[in-house]
């Protein structure tokens, strides 16, 4: 085996080691490993991935919300299904992450998805269990991998 085949194979351990973490922190919970990983996603994924979320060549949506004590406006990403009458959104950090506590603060929020945009209300945080039979097979089974049991629902005002 050569130096750069090791390498590879290093590299490919290290980062099959931080995603098995990360799975075990969000199925069972773990405050310090979750604070870390939102710390780590709002200061370097997050920017990145609200560069393209939103458009049409997007997967992932933004959703824009208002801070509950700073009034201040925030965007963040997100992964919004369509469901029937509104959007669902898994929760894998819980539903303590600032994002969640200031859309239910507020009522609703405006989401984009596919270069759309869609005013929303009644947020409700519901069982993942109770709108898992709407969603994809594929999104099943990777919140039912990642242990997320909560998820939250918004009713579509207007488009």
């Amino acid at each position: 085996m050569g130096r750069p085949f090791k390498a590879v194979i290093l590299l490919a351990a290290i980062a099959l080691a931080a995603v098995g973490t990360i799975a075990v922190a969000i199925r069972w919970q773990i405050t310090p490993v979750l604070t870390a990983v939102r710390k780590f996603n709002r200061g370097f994924t997050n920017p990145r991935a609200l560069r393209v979320a939103g458009s049409e060549s997007s997967s992932t949506g933004i959703i824009h919300h208002v801070g509950r004590r700073s009034g201040r406006s925030y965007r963040t990403p997100i992964t919004a299904l369509r469901v029937g009458d509104g959007f669902v959104i898994a929760l894998p950090y819980g539903t303590n992450a600032d994002w969640v506590r200031n859309v239910l603060a507020s009522g609703g929020a405006l989401i984009e998805t596919a270069g759309q945009q869609s005013m929303t209300r009644n947020p409700v945080i519901v069982p993942t269990a109770d709108v898992s039979a709407a969603l994809p097979y594929g999104q099943r089974q990777t919140l039912r991998m990642f242990g997320v049991t909560q998820c939250l629902r918004l009713e579509i005002v207007a488009s």
